[in-house]
C-alpha cells in the first residue's frame, strides 16, 4: 500500500478475478489494497511463477535456480527475461 501511495498510476497483476471482500477477513485484509489506489487490473494466470502462489502454483525450484544464476549479470538477466517472459 506504501508503494501504490506513493506512485502516480498503479497497475496490478492477479491470478483470477473474483467477487470476494479481502477487507472482511483478518487474514486477507493485510495485504488487500484499496480500490481507490489501482488505476487498473489484469488477470495474470501463473503470473507469480517462478515464485508460486499459495492455493494455486508451487514455486518451481529449478526455475528459481536458474533466475539466480542469470540474474547475476546483467546479459544473463536479458536473457532470461526473453527466454521466459516475452509477450507474443
Amino acid at each position: 500500500a506504501t508503494l501504490a501511495h506513493a506512485s502516480r498510476r498503479v497497475f496490478v497483476t492477479v491470478e483470477e478475478i473474483s467477487d470476494t471482500d479481502f477487507f472482511a477477513s483478518e487474514q486477507t485484509a493485510p495485504g488487500a489494497l484499496p480500490a481507490f489506489y489501482v488505476d487498473g487490473i489484469a488477470e495474470a494466470p501463473g503470473g507469480a511463477w517462478p515464485c508460486g502462489l499459495t492455493g494455486h502454483a508451487a514455486p518451481d525450484g529449478a526455475a528459481l535456480a536458474e533466475y539466480a544464476r542469470a540474474a547475476k549479470t546483467a546479459e544473463g538477466f536479458a536473457a532470461w527475461l526473453e527466454r521466459h517472459l516475452t509477450v507474443a
